[in-house]
């Protein structure tokens, strides 16, 4: 089956600190995981494709910890009374300068974790006034 979408491997390199240019470091990162046999993603083997994704996703915080994060992020939104069923909602109160400036869906694993520290800090404001309320 050959690989018709390299949206993973893009995603990954988008998270990566830049070294090079992308160009040259998506070619150094093709001849490392082909053992040097080619410098295109259209010429790599299936199983040489999903195992550079799946290490660099490992390392770049990309795929389950990614996953997991946004997910902990949405879940504190909806304890904070946003509703997470309407992502036009989530992407506005993630617009605001003051959570994240960037849409959910554009924020990257280092952005999101300081989405969660905020998102932490607001919801335990939030219950100090509540209970000092009561």
């Amino acid at each position: 089956m050959a690989i018709d979408n390299y949206r993973r491997f893009y995603a990954i390199l988008r998270q990566m600190p830049q070294l090079y240019s992308r160009d040259e470091q998506k070619r150094l990162l093709v001849l490392q995981y082909t053992n040097g046999r080619t410098d295109s993603l259209r010429d790599m083997t299936e199983k040489e494709y999903k195992k550079m994704c799946h290490e660099l996703g490992r390392r770049y915080g990309t795929d389950e910890a990614y996953r997991k994060l946004k997910n902990t992020c949405l879940g504190l939104m909806q304890q904070l009374g946003k509703d997470t069923t309407d992502w036009d909602e989530v992407d506005r109160y993630c617009l605001d300068p003051r959570i994240a400036g960037k849409r959910f869906r554009e924020l990257s694993y280092n952005e999101l974790v300081r989405l969660s520290r905020k998102l932490h800090k607001i919801k335990d404001k939030q219950g100090k006034k509540s209970s000092i309320n009561q």
